[in-house]
């Protein structure tokens, strides 16, 4: 039942238009103005960025192709709730390297940044998570 709910909530997201979405490279702009980034500061950046966009990109569809096995086993007649398991727990696992490829990205972009901008970066991690919420004009319904 519940991953019937989570495919509704999955579908409605969808139809939901995102006005304020930006590309990677808009925060690369206020990376740079910001942390007043050099000129190889800002190749790096981009170099890394670029990376984990490709290798995220990958395995979140790795991850979505997975839940949709999973999703289909439950409702196999008859249902093979091993086998589900399984599948969640691959699920799982992969949601964990997603977390672990992200954690690897901030210790590359703290090689790349001086302490003083690393610090100016902390300070910047919430506005820029905000430029990429939805616009707060779209009424989003449960």
């Amino acid at each position: 039942m519940a991953f019937i709910g989570y495919y509704f909530w999955q579908a409605r997201k969808a139809e939901i238009p995102n006005e304020n979405k930006r590309d990677f490279n808009s925060v690369s702009a206020i990376l740079k103005r910001e942390l007043q980034l050099s000129d190889k500061q800002v190749m790096e950046l981009k170099l890394l960025r670029e990376s984990f966009y490709e290798k995220e990109t990958a395995l979140s569809e790795f991850i979505k192709s997975q839940r949709d096995s999973m999703n289909q086993q439950l409702f196999n007649t008859p249902a093979d709730t091993l086998q589900t398991i399984a599948i969640a727990k691959r699920v799982a696992e992969n949601e964990y390297q997603m977390e672990l490829l992200r954690i690897k990205q901030a210790q590359k972009l703290r090689s790349i940044c001086t302490e003083t901008q690393l610090v100016k970066f902390q300070q910047l991690t919430k506005e820029i998570r905000d430029y990429f919420q939805p616009n707060p004009k779209i009424e989003q319904k449960p």
